[in-house]
């Protein structure tokens, strides 16, 4: 009889076909549900924290199968999906910033733009 896990909690090598191609297959359906909703134009923050999270976290899952035992897996995709989600958040905060201009976000955003080196920025 095969067994899926070995002495120390890992995943045998002829298991990890499946769980790979499952989050793949996974990764790829919410990808095409998410260019579907066009979120993009609606939330554009929520977008950029989504598309960071699905572009990568399923990257980074696949490569540790077989590598880190689940728990620590999963503890691993979910500490790495919030640190993506916020900076997907914040990039799109940014590109908003930039396109409304340092008069709507007040004082600090102008304090910014004051410290940048005229001769890199012009």
């Amino acid at each position: 009889m095969t067994t899926f896990l070995l002495d120390d909690g890992l995943l045998a090598p002829h298991a990890r076909l499946v769980p790979r191609i499952a989050v793949g297959v996974i990764q790829g359906l919410c990808l095409w549900a998410l260019e579907q909703i066009k979120l993009n134009a609606t939330a554009p923050m929520l977008f950029g924290a989504v598309v960071l999270c699905l572009c990568f976290v399923p990257t980074l899952v696949i490569g540790g199968f077989g590598q880190m035992r689940l728990r620590s897996l999963l503890i691993w995709a979910a500490i790495a999906a919030a640190l993506l989600a916020a900076l997907g958040a914040y990039d799109a905060w940014r590109e908003a910033l930039m396109t409304l201009g340092a008069k709507w976000v007040g004082p600090i955003a102008r304090k910014r733009r004051a410290w940048r080196s005229r001769r890199f920025c012009g």
